[in-house]
């Protein structure tokens, strides 16, 4: 199962949709809240999650991750690591994740 949460709001990835992300982010922003992006993976044997700048969230940083998550990973980064999300980019991340993930 993959979830994504953006801001309060969490959904399984077959239910988010470009017009539901544009929304929460957009709202956030005009909240003046930070955009926090929490990508749930539990697909055995992945379990992992991956989380935007705007988070702040601390983690231990795992060395022994494997070779398809090392992939999944540095998808996330050539996507997400920035300090703004955009929309466009956390979608092309969500419909390539496929192929990585099933």
């Amino acid at each position: 199962m993959i979830k994504v949460k953006i801001g309060p709001v969490q959904k399984e990835l077959e239910d988010v949709d470009p017009n539901w992300v544009h929304k929460m982010i957009r709202s956030l922003r005009e909240a003046g809240q930070p955009v926090c992006v929490i990508v749930t993976i539990d697909e055995p044997p992945l379990n992992f999650n991956l989380s935007t700048k705007g988070c702040n969230r601390r983690g231990s940083p795992i060395d022994n991750f494997n070779e398809k998550e090392q992939r999944i990973i540095e998808l996330w980064r050539k996507h997400l690591d920035e300090d703004e999300v955009a929309p466009g980019h956390l979608i092309a991340f969500l419909s390539q994740l496929g192929r990585f993930v099933g």
